[in-house]
């Protein structure tokens, strides 16, 4: 099963290469399976945080009052459901996995620059009050920052018609 779904040219797999390439042996596997066994947890949080944000929108003004109903139980049900049926045209129209390729680049992109954020204002500003410490600063914030350069390098570089139109997203907004 697994190396049948490597073979797929899955790109959710491509991490699994990855690792294969990177540090050899059964790697890709164990990414794998990793990867696998995360799913269900991120199909849950996407379907937990979609529907609440376009729920906050609306209750906000920014979007149509009806978004901000919510049913007995305290769900946002009119905001789950246009969110369910969005997920599903994506999915059959076959843009869902372009938007999915984007936002990766996105939050990649997010997260590593507040990470870049943290070491640079630690640099800059050092008699700032720290409220909260950063285990084993600077290492792990320099690893992850190394770790989102290369991911953002590989996936720039791998699929160029997406990574330029993130790009695009970030200067035009």
């Amino acid at each position: 099963l697994l190396t049948g779904l490597m073979s797929a040219g899955c790109w959710a797999l491509t991490a699994a290469d990855a690792a294969r390439a990177a540090f050899g042996g059964r790697t890709d596997q164990l990414v794998t399976i990793l990867a696998l066994l995360s799913l269900p947890n991120l199909i849950s949080v996407g379907m937990l945080v979609s529907p609440r944000v376009l729920f906050a929108m609306s209750r906000d003004g920014l979007l149509p009052r009806s978004l901000a109903r919510v049913n007995t139980g305290g769900t946002p049900s009119v905001a789950l459901t246009v969110h369910m049926m969005v997920a599903a045209s994506l999915v059959i129209t076959g843009t869902y996995e372009r938007l999915l390729a984007i936002a990766t680049f996105l939050f990649v992109l997010v997260y590593g620059s507040g990470f870049l954020a943290l070491v640079t204002l630690r640099k800059t500003e050092p008699s700032l009050v720290r409220p909260h410490r950063v285990c084993a600063y600077p290492w792990i914030p320099l690893v992850v920052l190394t770790g989102s350069f290369v991911f953002l390098a590989g996936a720039f570089l791998s699929d160029m018609a997406n990574g330029v139109y993130a790009c695009a997203l970030i200067l035009g907004s």
